[in-house]
């Protein structure tokens, strides 16, 4: 048997399942990697963990083969037949952007990984988080969302046009704070966390940092954009960095972990992606994510990344 001191360090990550074996007498033991609901910061008592190959699906829930699991570990897995039919399709939900429920105590915990493994793996980058996220008085999700965003949380990140590290500061913002560009890429996540994500944003002052487009607007186009969305949040949608525009940049934020936020122009996008998918659809999110897991085809209101909303292609 392994050592107490090993056990208890594998039971973070590890959830046994056990058996009797009537030959022998004795309970046998098979342990399986499961990955637990990001909210609950992968605390190993999780009721009902969702294992590790499950795959998301908008809306909160992950699936595994016919299985639906509940992100919040509050229900265990569930048939999908038992959820999800064409007269209850799987309907995509928006994440706030306000802090109208937002609790820093509750939401900003150390321990919450948002759903990106590279979080669940970096301890520090993860404490570096929830303090900065605190102090500048916004939800870490919001951080974690728009440093996966930006960079995919790669610290050493360069556009090659001149905007580098987290949150792809370009020389003339890194030079305000006291850095080169250089000398921002070689910190570590939590450096960056602590020594350049939140004193960029505390020069906005916190009380203009109401939802998380306007933290993303501070990082996207600097203080003028923000005003800009302060004034005119409508109007900034046609704004364009000659690539994308503001409108179409913001409806991605949060998919990487499955999300996507209530944003002034995501009705107008869940208007265009609203048919209801009875069968595979090329470019669909959820369409990928159930052919991925290895079931069969739901019923769901079609989901687009940002740029891919093809009215054609979607009916």
């Amino acid at each position: 048997s392994l050592p107490r001191q090993l056990v208890a360090k594998f039971s973070d990550c590890l959830v046994p399942e056990w058996s009797w074996n009537r030959k022998t007498g004795q309970t046998q033991t098979r342990v399986e990697p499961v990955t637990y609901n990001p909210y609950e910061g992968g605390h190993p008592n999780n009721i009902n963990p969702i294992p590790a190959d499950a795959k998301p699906l908008m809306g909160g829930f992950y699936i595994r083969g016919d299985k639906i699991y509940d992100r919040q570990g509050k229900q265990p897995a569930r048939p999908v037949n038992n959820v999800y039919h064409n007269g209850n399709p799987i309907r995509n939900s928006y994440e706030p952007i306000g802090k109208d429920n937002f609790n820093a105590a509750r939401d900003n915990s150390p321990g919450n990984n948002y759903g990106y493994a590279v979080l669940a793996r970096d301890k520090e980058a993860r404490r570096a988080l929830a303090e900065i996220s605190t102090d500048l008085g916004i939800p870490a999700q919001w951080v974690a969302d728009i440093v996966q965003y930006e960079s995919g949380w790669e610290p050493t990140s360069d556009n090659g046009v001149g905007y580098s590290g987290l949150i792809q500061v370009g020389d003339a913002a890194a030079s305000d704070l006291g850095y080169t560009r250089h000398e921002v890429m070689k910190m570590s996540r939590a450096d960056q966390l602590r020594k350049v994500v939140k004193p960029y944003l505390q020069k906005f002052g916190t009380a203009r940092l109401k939802t998380v487009e306007h933290v993303l607007a501070s990082i996207w186009g600097g203080d003028g954009f923000l005003r800009r969305i302060e004034n005119d949040p409508k109007g900034a949608d046609r704004v364009s960095d000659g690539n994308i525009t503001w409108g179409e940049y913001k409806l991605g934020l949060g998919r990487h972990a499955g999300r996507q936020y209530a944003t002034t122009n995501s009705n107008r996008a869940r208007r265009v992606a609203k048919v209801i998918h009875e069968k595979y659809t090329p470019g669909c999110t959820v369409c990928n994510q159930l052919v991925a897991s290895n079931s069969s085809l739901i019923p769901h209101e079609g989901q687009f990344v940002s740029g891919q909303l093809d009215i054609v292609n979607i009916g």
